[in-house]
């Protein structure tokens, strides 16, 4: 190579790291202009709202652009940029890879496994959603996007296991919803939140005397698009005010919320949910625990939007994403929970 071409080559090289720092520098303004508005404006603010489910995501830029700095004369002040966002993700999500420490269950509680499952995506194979069920071998399953074909799966599969399922399957498939319970149904009521929201399903159930109330919940997504950006997340937040106000609040005894919520953990909806409930997979589960993006999903596994929700009476041992998607586009989000019996009213 003669020196006319190592100079040309060096000059490309070194424009290439100087976008790069370029790139890293404006990274690590606009995660901290971010960070700024969560903390001032919240989720008001349409992108706000929106780059709060993919805060992972934000750090792990932040990481990545952390390595080309390393051998800049700007170092110093280009990975000062990145700090605030990585912070953040280990405020928030670091907890999560840590030993937890799992509370003591009452000597006479009663074990329940509970588990929340979006079984429906195009392509999915009903036979495959039964053979999932099946491997959770859950005590109480609440599952959203029921169709006709997989309600029908359901029931040949498991009319002798359980004491009680309650299925209302809807066209389209996606509308539906349902409960598997090997625990008696007192009451049971099918309602809407909204007037436009999937209809969800309250139900009373008879644990061992223990009256528990257990919802299962199927909340809109929020409405988005790169070209041109927009986010809009009001038909999900108007649907789980609902629920707060009209299901939640009334409540007294032991409470269960299996939740397609779509919303991400730590947004501000999620920390309204968590006001009033307790998240087991916050509580006890491991790692980042996304649900969302397997089969059939036109985004990859990037969040964490199904939940397992308890009211006070639980104690969590265990909670955790399941191993497989069984074609659907979701992953069960399955707990192991105790109830303490003298939360009976």
């Amino acid at each position: 190579m003669d020196d006319e071409q190592g100079g040309i080559l060096g000059a490309i090289g070194g424009g290439l790291a100087a976008i790069i720092r370029l790139l890293a520098a404006l990274y690590g303004i606009l995660t901290i202009l971010f960070l700024l508005a969560r903390i001032t404006v919240g989720e008001r603010l349409a992108i706000v709202a929106a780059l709060n489910n993919v805060i992972p995501w934000l750090a792990l830029g932040a990481a990545v652009l952390i390595l080309p700095a390393l051998g800049s004369r700007y170092r110093w002040l280009l990975i000062a940029l990145q700090v605030p966002i990585l912070a953040a993700f280990a405020v928030l999500y670091g907890p999560q890879f840590l030993p937890r420490d799992v509370p003591p269950a009452p000597a006479d509680g009663i074990p329940v496994r509970a588990a929340t499952y979006n079984i429906y995506s195009p392509g999915s194979d009903p036979a495959e959603i039964v053979e999932v069920l099946a491997e959770i071998d859950a005590d109480i399953a609440g599952v959203q996007e029921l169709g006709p074909e997989h309600a029908q799966a359901i029931e040949q599969a498991f009319a002798d296991d359980y004491e009680a399922l309650v299925l209302h399957p809807e066209q389209p498939a996606n509308r539906g919803i349902g409960l598997l319970s090997r625990y008696p149904v007192r009451d049971e009521e099918v309602f809407q939140l909204t007037p436009d929201s999937l209809p969800a399903l309250r139900a009373t159930l008879d644990v061992d005397g223990v009256p528990v109330t257990v919802l299962v919940v199927h909340l809109p997504a929020a409405k988005y698009d790169l070209l041109p950006p927009q986010y809009d997340d009001s038909a999900r937040n108007a649907a789980l005010d609902a629920l707060i106000q009209d299901y939640l609040e009334p409540e007294s005894g032991p409470v269960l919320l299996l939740c397609d919520c779509n919303t991400a953990a730590y947004s501000d909806k999620y920390n309204e949910l968590d006001d009033r409930l307790d998240d087991a997979f916050a509580q006890v589960g491991r790692g980042l625990g996304f649900s969302y993006g397997f089969d059939n999903a036109p985004e990859p596994p990037a969040f964490r939007i199904d939940f397992v929700w308890h009211s006070a009476a639980f104690v969590p041992q265990e909670a955790r994403g399941w191993s497989s998607s069984g074609t659907s586009d979701h992953r069960p989000m399955v707990a192991d929970l105790v109830l303490d019996r003298r939360a009976a009213p």
